[in-house]
């Protein structure tokens, strides 16, 4: 279980919390390995263990922050550090004094006031590191509720106790659906068979579907064809109307003329008989008259 949450670690820097973490949990583990290491141990009557509670686990508050001003000072002595603390100075002076000639004299490196920020910067890992343990020990406190006050024997007996029920309701559990998993194994295995004969009418469907759609598409084509024939027909169909129609105005026309020269043969024929009676006549009064002659 983690001390920070993720939104607290950010308000914090990361190098010293890992250096307080690891000095928590180097000091934490010294005072803990020879109280709790099981060779170590001595038996105690039962209630002796519930009277006395086991000893929590505490920060060492002095031992923390004597190793946090161990490495301020080493961080101190190096060259980076010295380096930092000059620009910071720098910064905190302009900062300070708006003035133009302490701006010139930094600008220029003079060391104007070298030992101010060094204490400056001990004091804020000081006050950082002081609001870091005043939020370990609220953690500390707040986390003190979950510690039982059990010993190891006793946890390890609850532990197995809880394992021995776990398995003996699992096998229970396992009997009494022994008769379930052998009708889920029946079922499956009709469900394998429905899948098969799934498969093989999906297939012949498949099959018929394929042969269905070639089929129209053929039907299609020769559709487009008798079609294209059946304009082509239309178009010869209205050709030939037209001709009848003109056949027929010449068929009434050819009647008419017909008619017409049948008048004018009657009137030939008329005349043809007038000129024949005529012809007989004369030649009937030639013969009189020759025979008168005579």
């Amino acid at each position: 279980m983690g001390l920070l949450i993720p939104a607290e670690i950010e308000v914090f820097p990361s190098r010293e919390v890992e250096e307080v973490v690891l000095a928590n949990e180097s000091n934490s583990d010294l005072e803990s390995e020879p109280r709790n290491s099981p060779q170590q141990r001595r038996k105690r009557s039962p209630c002796r263990q519930d009277s006395q509670p086991r000893k929590r686990r505490r920060i060492d508050e002095a031992a923390v922050a004597d190793r946090l001003r161990r490495t301020a000072l080493i961080e101190m002595q190096s060259s980076d550090f010295r380096t930092k603390s000059k620009m910071k100075a720098r910064r905190l002076i302009l900062e300070e004094d708006s003035s133009t000639e302490s701006r010139r004299a930094v600008l220029r490196g003079r060391p104007v006031q070298e030992a101010g920020p060094a204490e400056r910067a001990a004091k804020e890992i000081e006050k950082s590191v002081l609001s870091l343990l005043q939020y370990l020990d609220w953690k500390r406190e707040k986390y003190a509720e979950v510690c039982t006050n059990e010993s190891y024997e006793e946890i390890v007996r609850k532990r197995t106790r809880t394992k021995v029920a776990v398995t003996a309701e699992i096998a229970v559990k396992e009997r009494k659906s022994q008769p379930t998993e052998a009708k889920y194994q029946a079922l499956q295995k009709r469900l394998e068979a429905c899948r098969t004969a799934y498969d093989t009418e999906s297939l012949k469907v498949d099959e018929l579907s394929t042969a269905a759609k070639e089929k129209e598409q053929e039907y299609q084509i020769e559709l487009a064809v008798r079609a294209k024939k059946l304009t082509e027909y239309e178009g010869a169909r209205i050709l030939d109307l037209e001709l009848i129609d003109k056949l027929e105005a010449q068929c009434g026309e050819l009647k008419t003329q017909r008619s017409q020269t049948e008048e004018q043969l009657c009137e030939m024929k008329a005349k043809l008989t007038e000129a024949e009676g005529k012809n007989r006549q004369l030649s009937e009064e030639t013969r009189d008259a020759l025979t008168a002659r005579v």
